[in-house]
């Protein structure tokens, strides 16, 4: 049996600075960020992306959306827990944003996200197809190819 040893200061760094670059919604931040060889996944949908320009093709599409949901309709988000690992931050989190009729929809997710190098090496996302849609738009969505299935 492996003992986990967490993340080290460095790991912690990269994970934050991510995070940090994402909030600003500059895309060239966040790509700064995001290792060559990044794989990202959207589950239980079976979907992906692999490599820096689907990378950078997937953030052009949802920073903005990103950005205009909190400025239109109030997205925010909550952290309910959040796990370290020897290769990732596991958060599990709620985003709440005004539904067309003016009421609260949550959305609950899960997002592991994964150490590379020098940054991030990928992201899974476990959420709701309707979530999943919202955040990249059903373009960008539709455009994911399936992922392999992990034994």
């Amino acid at each position: 049996m492996t003992t986990s040893t967490g993340p080290t200061p460095a790991q912690r760094r990269q994970l934050d600075g991510h995070a940090a670059a994402e909030l600003t919604f500059d895309l060239d931040a966040v790509m700064a960020t995001v290792d060559d060889g990044c794989e990202y996944e959207w589950q239980p949908q079976g979907l992906g992306l692999v490599g820096r320009d689907e990378c950078r093709r997937m953030y052009a599409a949802f920073l903005p959306r990103w950005q205009a949901l909190e400025r239109e309709r109030g997205l925010r988000f909550e952290v309910r827990s959040e796990f370290w690992n020897d290769e990732a931050r596991i958060r599990e989190q709620v985003a709440f944003l005004r539904g067309d009729d003016g009421a609260e929809v949550r959305h609950d997710f899960v997002v592991v996200v994964l150490w590379g190098a020098t940054g991030v090496r990928g992201e899974r996302t476990y959420a709701s197809e309707e979530f999943h849609r919202l955040m990249l738009g059903d373009e960008c969505f539709d455009s994911l190819a399936p992922v392999a299935r992990h034994a």
